[in-house]
Formats: structure tokens, sequence, C-alpha cells
């Protein structure tokens, strides 16, 4: 949902784009243009908005999603079923749940989705189990104490939260 400072507001698809997050309507006279933590706004071909800056993620995640557990600590064994849980405005229909492993170790490039298209009832239960790891290929769920858990709006995936601790799973 993009709401504008002239009170008008817009649920708009996200479109292809090669370079930042890209949002139109269906005849492509409205399109919001995000890249980094600026944006713009184009209606029918003129720039509208100029300088439009993003809520960063912590903002957005007090106002938006929360992830609240795992939120740091806590150590899961493969085989365990957990429960998942977040905080989320009803607004968001749907949500993606993503695992990774956060530092330098050996297994950084693993990050993997749990669920994607979930219910936005604020709780998944998952049995942990091996997961493929897009970046790298990886198959085995590695054990690590450096995992990180993100919970995003399948829609509107620059509105996210992460873990706020790494936890573990053996």
């Amino acid at each position: 949902m993009i709401v504008l400072s002239d009170g008008r507001s817009f649920d708009l698809p996200q479109t292809i784009s090669a370079d930042g997050g890209r949002y139109a309507n269906a005849d492509e006279s409205f399109i919001f243009w995000s890249k980094g933590d600026g944006a713009i706004v184009m209606e029918n071909n003129i720039e509208s908005y100029k300088g439009c800056v993003l809520p960063s993620k912590d903002s957005v995640s007090q106002e938006g999603l929360k992830v609240l557990s795992p939120n740091g600590g806590e150590a899961w064994l493969k085989g365990q079923t957990v429960q998942i849980s977040w905080s989320a405005p009803k607004e968001i229909q749907s949500v993606n749940i993503r695992l990774s492993i956060a530092g330098d170790s050996e297994g950084q490039g693993f990050n993997a989705a749990i669920a994607s298209g979930v219910p936005n009832t604020g709780r998944y239960s998952w049995t942990v189990q091996d997961l493929y790891a897009e970046a790298l290929g990886i198959k085995a769920l590695p054990a690590s104490d450096q995992y990180l858990l993100t919970v995003e709006d399948k829609d509107h995936n620059n509105i996210y939260d992460t873990s706020d601790a790494v936890f573990g799973i053996k």
C-alpha cells in the first residue's frame, strides 16, 4: 500500500524492473519506483513526487511486521516441530518465511524459503528439516548457531522483519 502526502492511496502490484522495486497500475499511468532508501512517483510519464525517502527497515518493522519467535537464543533440533510467530497488520494478506545464516561461517550463503504465501495468521508450525539454499545449492540444513529468520509481506517484499538475534539449529 502506497499512501501519498495528498491523501491518495494505491495498492499496486510489483512489476518487472532491472533495478530497484517497481510498482504500477495496469495501464502504467501511475508508477512507484524505489531504489535504496529513495523513490520516485510518475503519473502519466511525469515525475510527480521527487526525492521521496522510504522508511528504514526498523521503522517499517515497528509499524508493520515483527518477528516474535524465533527472536534470538533459541535452540532447535532437526525433526522438531517449532512454532514460528510474528505480528503484522491485517492489510498484509500473506507472508513468506525465510531462513538464513548470519556471519562469516561456511554456510553464509544459506538463504532458503521455509514457506511462501502463508496466510497472515501470526503463526506457522514447521518441522525443522533440510531445505534447498538457493545461493549455493546446499541441500542439507547446516548445523549452526548463527541462523536468522525473516518474515516478509508476500506482495511487498520490502516490508519485512528479521530475528533480533541469532538462534541455533542442530
